[in-house]
């Protein structure tokens, strides 16, 4: 009776345990990372809700409990300026969340979501793979964690930090469809929610959109292209 020959037992080495895509992703973004480790206590020393959040959390509340977007049931009266935001403290109070906490739990959340939408703006204005242009990145998000604002509206309990994150990712999605780096019309939906959270959205989508027939005479074209077309069709379908 011989001996089977024994195969040798192969262990995976730290670099093929892990999914490849981490590093890559860490020597991107990890400006972001570090600007949210500066804004979350930053933000907590402002921890306090707003006045006027108790008008969204009381239409909230409504919504959940009785099924009236109101102030008073029974009386329909728009008081409120920023719907997407209201409905979203709704949903959080349907499922058992104080709106006070829920408010500044997502106030923060956004603003942390924000930081990493301005490190990604910063990397497609600047995609140089050098170690100095990876330093310099640090310091769009890192100056806005710093910036007392937009820490403090991370609490609040208004929309503030939810309308900022939408705008910056319809910006940085504008980008990136006008250097024909993405196809489609992604920057008119989040210009649309934009102006479901606060009117000012529909201000700043009427300039991108100037701005898009701007750069298309810059390139000495007169013609929109099908995408050119659909992007306002697409703003209007979900607004």
């Amino acid at each position: 009776m011989c001996d089977t020959p024994k195969r040798p037992v192969s262990f995976p080495t730290l670099s093929s345990s892990r999914p490849r895509f981490a590093l890559p992703w860490l020597r991107r973004y990890w400006p972001s990372l570090v600007a949210a480790a500066v804004l979350i206590p930053h933000a907590l020393a402002f921890n306090f809700v707003n006045d006027d959040a108790y008008i969204s959390f009381r239409y909230a509340k409504n919504l959940a409990e009785h099924g009236q977007l109101v102030f008073n049931l029974g009386e329909r009266v728009e008081g409120f300026t920023n719907f997407l935001w209201t409905v979203m403290l709704a949903a959080a109070m349907k499922l058992g969340f104080a709106p006070e906490n829920a408010s500044r739990v997502l106030g923060t959340a956004c603003g942390v979501a924000g930081l990493m939408v301005v490190n990604r703006i910063s990397l497609r204005l600047d995609p140089q793979p050098s170690p100095r242009a990876s330093v310099g990145h640090i310091f769009a998000p890192l100056g806005l964690a710093v910036t007392a604002a937009y820490a403090c509206w991370c609490m609040g309990g208004l929309e503030t930090q939810l309308f900022t994150l939408l705008f910056l990712l319809a910006c940085e999605r504008l980008l990136a469809e006008l250097h024909r780096d993405a196809k489609g019309v992604t920057s008119a939906l989040w210009f649309a929610l934009a102006g479901m959270t606060r009117p000012e959205g529909l201000m700043l989508f009427v300039l991108a959109g100037a701005f898009r027939v701007g750069h298309m005479l810059w390139q000495r074209r007169v013609r929109p292209t099908r995408q050119e077309l659909l992007w306002p069709l697409a703003f209007v379908a979900v607004f």
